[in-house]
Parts: structure tokens; C-alpha cells; sequence
């Protein structure tokens, strides 16, 4: 699925807190094991010596963390073996706040956790409580989904439930199949 990616995006119904939340950010995957090192070195080089570093030396262990769990699973998610490098992957990392618990739905791979985000056009100070937020309906600003592979009729059934489901919910989004050629076991 591709998002608008200066949409803003955050946990739906998220809990009011004290403190910071991390909002979902946008992050190109990394195949390459060159550019792997290179994101590694940049996010420890942030936690050292970096914008975080003032975290680090407040007396705020638990904040401190906090923010050094959620950098380095952003990190690992950020990151595939270069085996997938065709899918080009973007992903949208999401963090579930502490008090949340996640959903989850049944798959063919079995139970499959997962957070519901909204979109919430226009969002700015109202996640701290300071006013109402602006529309908790307003539609997710999908801009595209592919589904597959492998190609054929799996694939085209897959388009048509897509589709469907899309349309139900007033999105007009393109539903198109895989570029990537799916090589059975």
C-alpha cells in the first residue's frame, strides 16, 4: 500500500500522555550491507553524541530508554537482507504507546498483531490534550495498494476483494498486481 507519505499519521485513539510519543515515520528499507553501516553509525552516533544525547544525561532513565528502544527497533525494521532489494520497500514505522495493546486478526500465517492509525489532517497540538482532534474519520491517504504476487488468478481475486474493500470505504485508490515475479520454492 503506498500512503501519502506527508500525511499525518498517528496511533488511532491514542491515549492521552504525559511525556513524548514517537510518531510513525516514513523510512526507506536498507539492502545494502554499505548502507546498513552507514544507518548504524548515524543512530549511534545520534544516541551518543547527538540530539539524544541531552536525554541520555537528564536524570530520566526511564525516558532515556525509551527513546534508545524505540531508535534501535526503528533501526532493525529499517533493514532487509539483500536478497529483497527488487521490492524497493518503504515502511511506515509505528510505535504502540505503552498503555495500548495491540489488535490482531488471523492470517494464513497464523495470529498476526497490529496497529490501527488514522490519518488526522491538520494535526498539531491536539495529541497533548490542548484542543479536540481535528477529524478521527477522515480517510487514510492511500494513494495506491498492490497485492501479490504470485500472478494469475490468486493474484486477480486478490485485486477484486482490494478493491472492493477500498470502495467501501469511499477510497478510489489503483489496485494493481506485483512487479515482482514470485519464484516457487
Amino acid at each position: 500500500m503506498k500512503l501519502d507519505p506527508h500525511a499525518g499519521l498517528i496511533p488511532a485513539d491514542p491515549p492521552m500522555m504525559a511525556g513524548f510519543i514517537f510518531l510513525p515515520q516514513w523510512v526507506t528499507v536498507a539492502y545494502r550491507p554499505d548502507e546498513q553501516d552507514d544507518r548504524i553509525q548515524r543512530v549511534l552516533q545520534s544516541i551518543t553524541s547527538g540530539q539524544i544525547k541531552p536525554t541520555l544525561d537528564s536524570s530520566d532513565a526511564a525516558a532515556a530508554n525509551k527513546l534508545i528502544r524505540g531508535l534501535l527497533a526503528a533501526l532493525a525494521a529499517s533493514m532487509k537482507d539483500l536478497a529483497y532489494m527488487e521490492e524497493k520497500e518503504v515502511r511506515l514505522i509505528a510505535y504502540l504507546p505503552e498503555e495500548a495493546s495491540p489488535s490482531h486478526r488471523g492470517s494464513s500465517r497464523g495470529v498476526v498483531p497490529y496497529m490501527k492509525i488514522n490519518h488526522y489532517p491538520n494535526f498539531g497540538w491536539e495529541l497533548a490534550g490542548l484542543k479536540g482532534l481535528a477529524d478521527p474519520k477522515a480517510l487514510l491517504p492511500i494513494e495506491e495498494v498492490r497485492v501479490g504476487p504470485p500472478d494469475g488468478e490468486s493474484e486477480r481475486q486478490r485485486i477484486i476483494g482490494v478493491t472492493s474493500l477500498l470502495r467501501a470505504n469511499r477510497s478510489n485508490a489503483p489496485v494493481n498486481g506485483s512487479t515482482i515475479r514470485y519464484l516457487p520454492a
